[in-house]
């Protein structure tokens, strides 16, 4: 069938005698002539269109916009529908008397009618539906009922007991096996596979199916064929699943569908390796049939379980939860609820998902995207980067003004009080107008590129050891220079002399050398700080490996702040009366130095903790089945059917 660029356009041509290639985009073969169908195409679209509760319907996309088709219902009865439609068969057509016919699609030439009279919802234990209706050829030949029934092949071929509906013949064991190969050829390619059947009863044992059982009805089907409906991962799929392996979360994939379709569609988002060990594949039978100890002994758990059922994904959750890992699970369907409602973080599809499921879920996402919820969890992780930054350039900067203001009880001036390097009021300024807007700044920081490539674990808890050593660490270094400078001015420049009382006021003859000191401290001091700032961006990486202009609030910041230093020494009455501070020259040359040492202080301080603490990788296997997976490892697990 050849499509557009349009999934919904209900127009198009239908070929015939083709050789299957999902992925070309030439169609080869007869095109099918929508008023002369061959018999058993015919019966095979008209199963496809009739067994169905989807529609296909233009409807306008915005305002002012022109009118796009839309399909609303099951993603696969969509598909279904579409291509009836092309065959003229859409289902509108075959059970309504339309008067006016859109120009824009097809219609075959005198259908028959049908009317529903039963219908049985699909059901996922058996993985089949069938409605059943009322036909009213269009020769006038006499009424009859039309039974349709599609679903899983291993539980609608079996109902089968005829090939073909017109003009056939009993099932044999070579149509068994002919059947069965191409089944899974088709399914090894990545589709989605339906098996179609029907059969014809008289109209006058219209009471007795609608009362009779289900079992009962779906007996005796003539078998009409197979529709492969292929439909590739988005892109963006294959490389979210990489995020997943390399942020030591396992994606698995739980689906109704074909295990040669799961296995496909897993290899090409790389959920499975290429050399993935059998026991990373089970069929959910299999897994059902497993007591939980058998269970727990499995290492691995499995990373696709194919034709699975309800209960099979909840056992899966559970399975984790014995394990003491966190699980994620994803659906769409009604079928998905008891799972999405078992697992830590239930996510339901905004777009195609029922309500039923989005009422399960704690989260609902709007574009049915699964790398979407990569995209969340490398935000969350940027998030926790960026408030360990915040704390830590903060708290760093308290810690130094404490030690700095605690060692400086020990310059005893020559009345036996005790002179601060900096005043109180120079601290208040560094502490609430230079520290908070560089560390706000932190807090919009881009997340950083090796943030997936971290083991969980590194996010447990913000407050780890070598945060806390971080922290003083850095702390120390910039009290232990601000300190040293003061004693240079005083003991190194000058003769030590104090003088009286400078912490209450400056007097030039007494408190000269003192307020030099403290002028030297103070643009040290906020320097140093906003050259921190730069440094605390990464734990580990080097400043010199940074981006240090991505962050423009960060820059705008320190460069103001730069400015701001200025006014404050130079400034009288405020430097020498607020601040308790004198006008320094060249003292700019140490706070220079003091910067460039500050810098290749926290250099080789970063190196020692690359080469002996390094952070943590993600050091999590594929998952195809590698061996003894470490408990503290978070799991995600994925429940998205890729078709």
């Amino acid at each position: 069938m050849e499509t557009s660029s349009d999934a919904f356009l209900p127009t198009g041509r239908v070929t015939t005698d083709q050789d299957l290639q999902v992925s070309s985009e030439k169609i080869n073969g007869t095109v099918c002539d929508i008023h002369n169908v061959p018999a058993p195409l015919h019966h095979l679209t008209l199963c496809a269109a009739l067994c169905s509760s989807a529609t296909v319907q233009k409807v306008k996309k915005d305002k002012g916009e022109d009118l796009a088709w839309e399909g609303h219902g099951d993603a696969t009865e969509v598909a279904l529908q579409v291509y009836a439609h092309k065959l003229g068969y859409g289902k509108p057509h075959l059970t309504t008397d339309i008067s006016e016919r859109d120009s824009a699609m097809v219609y075959t030439d005198k259908p028959d009618r049908f009317e529903l009279v039963v219908e049985h919802a699909f059901d996922s234990s058996i993985k089949r539906m069938t409605m059943v209706y009322i036909c009213t050829p269009a020769d006038d030949v006499k009424s009859h009922l039309l039974v349709v029934t599609k679903g899983a092949f291993e539980r609608v071929f079996e109902k089968c007991t005829r090939i073909l509906a017109s003009n056939g013949r009993d099932v044999t064991s070579n149509d068994m096996e002919d059947v069965n190969r191409q089944y899974e050829s088709l399914a090894s390619q990545g589709l989605r596979v339906l098996t179609m059947c029907c059969k014809q009863l008289p109209l006058s044992d219209l009471e007795s199916v609608k009362s009779m059982k289900r079992d009962d009805l779906e007996t005796d089907m003539s078998f009409l064929g197979l529709a492969g409906i292929y439909d590739p991962p988005r892109t963006e799929s294959a490389i979210a699943v990489g995020d997943c392996h390399r942020a030591s979360i396992v994606p698995r994939m739980l689906t109704g569908d074909h295990v040669g379709t799961a296995i496909a569609i897993a290899k090409a988002v790389g959920i499975l390796r290429s050399d993935y060990p059998k026991s990373a594949v089970m069929t959910g039978p299999e897994f059902d049939q497993l007591s939980e100890d058998e269970i727990d002994k499995l290492d691995p758990l499995p990373s696709v379980v194919a034709r699975c059922a309800p209960e099979t994904k909840v056992r899966m959750v559970e399975a984790l939860h014995r394990r003491g890992r966190l699980c994620i699970m994803t659906g769409d369907g009604v079928n998905d609820a008891p799972s999405l409602k078992r697992a830590d973080v239930g996510v339901a599809m905004g777009l195609n998902g029922s309500d039923v499921a989005k009422q399960c879920a704690e989260i609902v996402l709007t574009d049915d995207n699964f790398a979407t919820i990569i995209v969340a969890v490398r935000k969350g992780r940027g998030i926790f980067f960026n408030l360990a930054k915040f704390m830590l350039y903060l708290m760093s900067g308290n810690i130094a003004q404490i030690v700095l203001m605690l060692i400086g009880l020990a310059f005893i001036d020559d009345s036996g009080q005790s002179t601060f390097p900096i005043s109180p009021v120079a601290i208040l300024w560094v502490n609430t107008l230079c520290a908070g807007p560089p560390a706000l700044a932190l807090g919009l920081e881009e997340t950083p590129s090796d943030a997936m490539d971290r083991a969980p674990s590194a996010y447990q808890s913000m407050f780890t050891m070598w945060w806390i050593i971080d922290l003083f660490a850095y702390g120390f270094f910039m009290a232990a220079i601000a300190i040293g400078n003061f004693a240079a001015v005083m003991w190194g420049y000058f003769d030590g002399d104090l003088g009286i009382d400078c912490n209450v006021d400056l007097d030039d003859n007494v408190c000269n050398k003192t307020g030099r000191a403290r002028g030297a401290v103070f643009a040290t001091f906020l320097f140093i700080l906003l050259v921190h700032a730069f440094n605390c961006k990464h734990p580990t990486q080097s400043i010199f490996r940074m981006n240090l202009i991505e962050n423009k609030p960060l820059l705008w910041s320190v460069t103001v702040l730069i400015l701001s230093v200025f006014p404050v020494i130079y400034i009288p009455v405020i430097n020498d009366k607020v601040f308790l501070l004198f006008p320094i020259a060249w003292e700019w040359g140490m706070v220079v130095a003091s910067m460039i040492v500050f810098l290749g202080i926290t250099e080789i301080y970063k190196l020692s903790r690359r080469r002996f603490a390094p952070l943590k990788p993600a050091d999590m296997k594929t998952a195809s089945g590698d061996n003894a997976l470490a408990e503290e490892k978070r799991i995600v697990e994925n429940d998205q059917v890729m078709a």
